[in-house]
């Protein structure tokens, strides 16, 4: 092996090396300055779509935070075009638990 193709080898080694060993791992979870895991805590609750957004709104001064809403109640409207109106969804949120 010539000089250049052993100095490129190890110069591409250490590159990897510090690459890896500097980078969080994919594995990690969110933590806190203390380097504990996050806990969290859950709400969830069927809210009426016109009352979707107000429920956010409380949530967020509560220090929830908005994780995600799926539709629980539906009703199809037949006038000229059939349209699917959506009645009620389901909002889930959370926030940290307090250690």
């Amino acid at each position: 092996m010539s000089k250049f193709n052993a100095v490129f080898t190890v110069l591409v080694a250490v590159v990897l090396a510090v690459g890896l060993l500097g980078t969080q791992s994919a594995r990690s979870y969110q933590t806190t300055t203390d380097s504990k895991p996050i806990r969290w805590e859950y709400i969830s609750e069927p809210v009426d779509a016109n009352s979707v957004q107000s429920k956010i709104n409380e949530w967020a001064g509560q220090q929830w935070e908005f994780v995600a809403m799926v539709e629980t109640d539906r009703s199809v409207e037949t006038t000229d075009k059939p349209r699917i109106i959506v009645d009620k969804f389901q909002v889930t949120a959370r926030r940290a638990v307090k250690q």
